[in-house]
């Protein structure tokens, strides 16, 4: 029993809450980091939610993480379902996506990974992330 608590008490839970959405169509896509070689084609792990508890321009989900330390996290408002950033004949994106620490895209690709990183700690943490386009 001790060791169960224990587990419990180790786990890394994250409260997500994510502004900015323009439709209730679709879903909210997360990508998870823990490497910089791996941002921001190559997540560690990636979830997926319906937009069913969008509440006005913004939701909030939880999810837990297999272990304290640093991450980079990034997030699609992909209102068509595909699972994929919709570009434009340009390249632009043509769906709202954010990344954590507020790091915004550049004009040509992505932010940096290290200006994404946030640590998590062990029990509960608080995460917001608001989408641009």
């Amino acid at each position: 029993m001790l060791a169960f608590a224990q587990s419990l008490c180790a786990q890394v839970r994250v409260n997500l809450t994510v502004e900015g959405f323009h439709s209730a169509r679709g879903k909210l896509l997360l990508a998870v980091f823990n490497r910089e070689e791996q941002f921001p084609y190559e997540p560690f792990l990636d979830f997926s939610w319906q937009k069913d508890t969008l509440t006005g321009n913004s939701m909030t989900v939880e999810f837990s993480l297999p272990g304290h330390g640093v991450y980079a996290f990034s997030v699609l408002d992909d209102e068509n379902g595909n699972g994929e950033l919709d570009k434009n004949f340009i390249g632009l994106p043509q769906e709202r996506f954010g990344f954590s620490n507020g790091a915004k895209a550049g004009l040509f690709g992505p932010p940096d990974y290290p200006e994404c990183t946030v640590e998590m700690k062990q029990g509960y943490n608080k995460l917001n992330i608001c989408l641009q386009r």
